[in-house]
């Protein structure tokens, strides 16, 4: 995987990502930097599951920090599992980051307990936040 080759870095004060109507925007206020890697249609190029972007950045404390975006119409089910996925093959890269995932839908059917489930299942199994939400996101760092 050539991360050099897919990543994108920025210092803008908002940085969106954007596929269809499904949005997710960082808000960097200090102006940051900020590197985009382009999962999707770069750095993984065969057929595994894949999310769409990663979004790396120093943290608060200077720690090394990720975040895992899926742009989704619908389909959570198959978002976590391209987000499962990514951490998967990105494993080694991202051993020691902190690290959220995001999934962005344009329709969200599962909402109370069925989702609260969803997100406590997934940290347990990977150490990181998933966050679920319709049409937009805004993350701050």
């Amino acid at each position: 995987m050539d991360y050099d080759k897919c990543t994108t870095a920025k210092k803008d004060k908002i940085i969106p990502l954007k596929e269809k109507r499904s949005e997710f925007r960082v808000l960097n206020r200090s102006r940051k930097q900020v590197k985009i890697v382009d999962v999707d249609n770069c750095l993984i190029t065969d057929s595994d599951l894949k999310c769409d972007y990663i979004v790396e950045y120093k943290g608060t404390d200077d720690r090394d920090a990720a975040m895992f975006v899926e742009l989704k119409g619908c389909g959570l089910d198959h978002a976590i599992k391209q987000l499962q996925s990514t951490l998967d093959l990105t494993k080694s890269r991202y051993k020691s980051f902190h690290k959220e995932c995001y999934v962005v839908t344009t329709r969200f059917p599962k909402c109370g307990t069925t989702a609260r489930r969803m997100k406590i299942d997934f940290f347990n199994k990977n150490k990181a936040t998933l966050t679920l939400k319709n049409c937009k996101i805004e993350a701050t760092i």
